[in-house]
């Protein structure tokens, strides 16, 4: 499995593993320049050849399992409830500023279908993350339990669709770089 899929899939185990700690009471320096990604994702209305396809992909995917990781680490250091709800809601952002930037690419045309399913997959985790950022925002600890109970099933899938997804641009034969 690429080393960004485990990156990502870490993430939920992550968010399960802090929202549980907070719900049940319990109170390496990568860093990631955004403007390369930026740059390599900006909105286009020429269409990408596939390497230059999977170049921005992995351009996209490679900080985001960064950055995911890191808030996951914050997220299992959170001492409140608070602090959490901050967390995971970065964590959320993350997800959807990443879809947002697949967005802005115009792949090409064997690509169109795996990059609406990267931003379906994105923004719909970013999504199953809301019930337990909402129950932590709002302190309310039974519910941030019973959401944080899901998470592991969300993360099953999100890892499985990602694997998923990366055969599909195999088999549509885009070029598959490392990190996607």
């Amino acid at each position: 499995m690429p080393k960004t899929i485990r990156i990502l899939s870490l993430l939920a185990v992550t968010l399960l593993s802090g929202a549980l700690l907070v719900a049940c009471g319990g109170d390496d320096e990568t860093t990631t320049d955004a403007s390369s990604a930026t740059s390599t994702t900006e909105a286009s209305s020429e269409q990408l050849d596939g390497q230059e396809y999977a170049d921005a992909v992995a351009a996209v995917l490679a900080p985001t399992g960064e950055n995911l990781t890191n808030l996951g680490q914050t997220i299992s250091a959170s001492k409140n409830v608070e602090e959490l709800a901050s967390s995971i809601g970065d964590a959320q952002e993350e997800l959807q500023s990443s879809a947002s930037e697949l967005e802005a690419l115009n792949p090409p045309e064997e690509g169109v279908q795996i990059n609406q399913d990267l931003i379906d997959l994105f923004n719909g985790f970013a999504d199953d993350l809301e019930p337990a950022q909402q129950a932590a925002e709002d302190g309310d600890k039974q519910a941030l339990a019973s959401a944080a109970g899901g998470i592991p099933a969300v993360a099953q899938e999100f890892s499985s669709r990602l694997e998923q997804i990366q055969q599909d641009a195999t088999d549509a034969g885009l070029p598959v770089v490392p990190g996607f």
